[in-house]
């Protein structure tokens, strides 16, 4: 219970006038003070004094240019009283050397510690979603059979197949894939396993069923279904296609890749068949045309021929090859009446000129007649030449020879008169022939002439005829041809390998789900980190203090829960601060009071500890601050100057209480106002009451009246004020004071409304000492940045004792 205390007595107005110029001026004890956080901006912003944005205050000497940070902030942070290390710290050295180009990995490993509880949570949720994502998936099997594409069969016939072979190319393949996926072969698929009996299939609503594509007329209901559970690709570069069936069943997966591919070559086979049929059909009814026009082109030139005499044997008219003959004949008849006139001529002269009477004439000299009665005369010749030797000229048998001699001469001749006649009638019948086939060839010759007119019709005509008759003949080898493929006719492609039933399911793979899962899990959960860090507008780090609001950070008052393992439940921080002088929440206290105290310009007189917002831990760290500096040695006075929510004089002022209110109206000297704690000595300047005079502060007495009263009798005054954004009297008492300290709540307060609280502050001309974040959770790693100190709390472990 506080007591009241009364002043050691009256102060001169001397003394008091000194003390007043010590709380009213900014800088104390001879040395340079702390910037505003406006004078710091214009400082470090050239082109901002030079368009005079910003001076200077008058009464202040500026910090000399410099790291703001290492000028400013340096050496902030304090050890404890008994050498401990506190919560606070000046603006150290920064992180790690890590590379300007990546981000820094201490950090990234802070980031991650904090936000550890979200990430956690993203991954399990991920993890429970996959996994049971996974486990309500049916279970599947699956085989796979192969096809092998064959662009070039083997060729038995020289003739060229109906139905063309594939090309070996690339397109050609995948075009097999894509007939190979297509509706039709499917539905064939389902019609040969007759699926609907399958178990799979007999309950399957047709919208399921038909769940690819639209239903094409012809197709089977079944086909979409089959398509779904169907896997076709080509392997790689290769003329392989790989059909993957997948089925609740091991049996009917394998049932299906082996059906695929055989009605895939069966629906080849009956392609090719039926091209082959088609183009048998086509040839089969030209062929009866073609022959009709053939017989008809014939008779229509047969008949042209015998109507105009143009019959031909042997490629020529009949009057073509009169002639031709008329000619030979001629030819040979001329020859032989030359041959004969000359030998008549040569027998006549042979006749007339020469000794013998022609005999030798070659025709007499061929006759039997002639050479019988030639040697007659030459015996006789002998005969009457003997005789005449012998006998005289008068002799009978002499006469007698040479009489028969005689008549055997005249027989001669006679016979030879007779040859020469005979030439002459050959002679005769020679020239008659001649001008006999003379004739003829002059009656044939006109026959041709007259057949000429003719001759243009009968070449047309011909032409005709044999144009019919090739495109005929044409057409029946192409159809012999294709009558002889039908029976070689073979699909293009083979089955490879046949599926076999597999063993174990295919689906759900859970290496599969587990490996995605688990990636997937990671991914979402640094996502996850990521968004909330970008999003999170709150001051959770000294870096935010720092960087953001451009202030000092003095230090971090923890949640008294997180310090310690003890239960705490109903135990107020201050009154733990008392009972356990060597606890970690009482070190992080300790640690501020020092960073206060060794803040750049000295140690202030007085202090001003406020907030943005309300519900900061404001009053709480004001009567830890008041107390541990009491605590110390200091003579000490707390003072309530939060007329609205009266915290602190709730928490340590007896009930009706009203020292500050009776001071404030002069109706009580601050000797009677104060209240004193018996067990830290320290006094309290308060009230409990609410009333209109309290509600506006320093009418009646002024603030430089009443610091310099109260310096006449504290070492240090400590003031809680009122949030700065709620209560305009803030700035005002933040304006009187030596040292403004500001409060943010950690993870709570918004960056916008500190860096709206600060600007006011030195807006107000307020020294603003620095930030101190309140009520943070020191069991998370990195809880206020990456140089945070209770990131190292576990090696400290055997200096605290709660």
């Amino acid at each position: 219970m506080a007591k009241q205390v009364m002043a050691a007595g009256p102060a001169s107005g001397q003394v008091i006038l000194a003390i007043s110029r010590r709380f009213c001026r900014p800088s104390g004890y001879g040395e340079t003070p702390l910037a505003t956080r406006a004078d710091r901006l214009v400082h470090d912003n050239p082109d901002a004094q030079a368009a005079g944005l910003g001076v200077p205050r008058a009464d202040t000497a500026p910090l000399p240019r410099g790291d703001l940070r290492g000028d400013m902030r340096g050496g902030s942070g304090g050890g404890g009283d008994d050498g401990h290390g506190g919560g606070g710290g000046g603006y150290g050295a920064g992180g790690g050397g890590s590379s300007p180009f990546l981000p820094d990995p201490g950090l990234l490993w802070l980031v991650f510690r904090r936000r550890m509880g979200l990430f956690l949570i993203v991954f399990i949720a991920v993890l429970a979603l996959v996994a049971a994502f996974t486990l309500t998936r049916p279970v599947l099997y699956s085989a796979s059979a192969s096809v092998l594409i064959q662009p070039r069969q083997a060729q038995v016939l020289e003739s060229k197949a109906v139905a063309p072979e594939l090309r070996d190319d690339t397109n050609v393949i995948d075009t097999e894939v894509e007939i190979l996926s297509s509706r039709r072969l499917a539905g064939r698929v389902a019609e040969a396993l007759k699926l609907e009996t399958w178990p799979e299939f007999q309950n399957m609503p047709r919208s399921a069923a038909n769940a690819v594509g639209r239903e094409e007329p012809g197709t089977h209901p079944l086909a979409g279904a089959v398509l779904q559970r169907m896997d076709i690709r080509r392997s790689g570069l290769t003329y392989l296609i790989d059909i993957t069936a997948r089925a609740e069943s091991p049996k009917l997966a394998a049932a299906l890749a082996n059906e695929y591919a055989r009605q895939y070559l069966a629906q080849q086979q009956e392609m090719k068949s039926s091209t082959s049929e088609g183009a048998q059909e086509f040839l089969q009814s030209r062929l009866v045309e073609l022959r009709l026009k053939a017989s008809q082109a014939d008779e229509a030139l047969q008949n042209y021929m015998i109507r105009n005499g143009l019959m031909s044997a042997e490629g020529a008219t009949m009057a073509e090859q009169e002639v031709s003959v008329l000619n030979q004949e001629i030819s040979a008849a001329r020859a032989a009446l030359a041959e004969k006139e000359g030998q008549l001529a040569a027998a006549r002269t042979r006749v007339g000129g020469r000794s013998g009477g022609g005999a030798d004439v070659p025709a007499a000299l061929n006759s039997a007649t002639i050479s019988q009665l030639r040697a007659r005369e030459a015996e006789l010749t002998g005969e009457v030449a003997r005789l005449g030797e012998r006998l005289g000229p008068q002799h009978p048998e002499l006469r007698r020879a040479q009489g028969e001699l005689v008549d055997i001469r005249g027989q001669i001749q006679q016979q030879i008169d007779r040859v020469l006649a005979s030439l002459e009638a050959d002679v005769q019948a020679a020239r008659s022939r001649v001008a006999s086939l003379e004739a003829s060839q002059g009656r044939a010759r006109g026959s041709l002439a007259s057949n000429s007119s003719a001759q243009a019709g009968y070449l047309q005509l011909e032409r005709d005829a044999k144009a019919a008759r090739q495109i005929y003949d044409t057409f029946l080898a192409r159809s012999q041809d294709v009558e002889a493929q039908s029976g070689l006719i073979r699909p293009d492609a083979s089955i490879e390998t046949l599926a076999r039933e597999p063993v174990m399911p295919s689906s759900p793979s859970y290496p599969l789900a587990a490996a995605t899962g688990l990636a997937l899990a990671l991914i979402l959960g640094f996502v996850a980190i990521a968004g909330a860090e970008y999003l999170d507008a709150r001051i959770r780090t000294r870096a935010d203090v720092e960087k953001r609001l451009g202030l000092a950070y003095l230090g971090a008052v923890p949640e008294l829960g997180s310090t310690t393992k003890q239960r705490v439940r109903g135990e107020e921080p201050q009154d733990y601060l008392l009972a356990h002088p060597q606890s970690k929440f009482t070190e992080a206290v300790r640690a501020l009071k020092n960073a206060i105290i060794l803040a750049p310009g000295g140690a202030p007189r007085s202090i001003a500890v406020t907030s943005a917002l309300p519900r900061e831990g404001k009053s709480t760290t004001s009567i830890c601050l008041a107390r541990m500096f009491a605590d110390s040695g200091m003579r000490t006075v707390l003072v309530d100057c939060d007329a609205r929510r009266r915290a602190v004089s709730n928490a340590l002022l007896p009930e009706g209480w009203d020292g500050f209110g009776e001071y404030l109206r002069r109706e009580t000297p601050l000797a009677r106002a104060l209240a004193v704690e018996e067990h830290t000595g320290l006094a309290v300047l308060g009230s409990r009451r609410s009333d209109g005079t309290a509600r506006e502060l320093f009418v009646k007495v002024p603030l430089a009246e009443m610091l310099a009263e109260l310096a006449m009798q504290f070492d240090m005054v400590v003031i809680d004020t009122a949030p700065v954004l709620g209560v305009a009297e803030t700035r005002l008492i933040a304006a009187g004071v030596e040292s403004t300290l500001m409060l943010a709540r950690w993870r709570d307060t918004s960056i916008k409304a500190a860096e709206t609280a600060a600007d006011l502050l030195v807006g107000a001309d307020a020294d603003v000492v620095g930030v101190a974040l309140t009520r943070v959770d020191v069991r998370k790693y990195g809880s206020t940045g990456q140089q945070d100190v209770y990131s190292y709390q576990n090696k400290f472990a055997g200096y605290y004792v709660d």
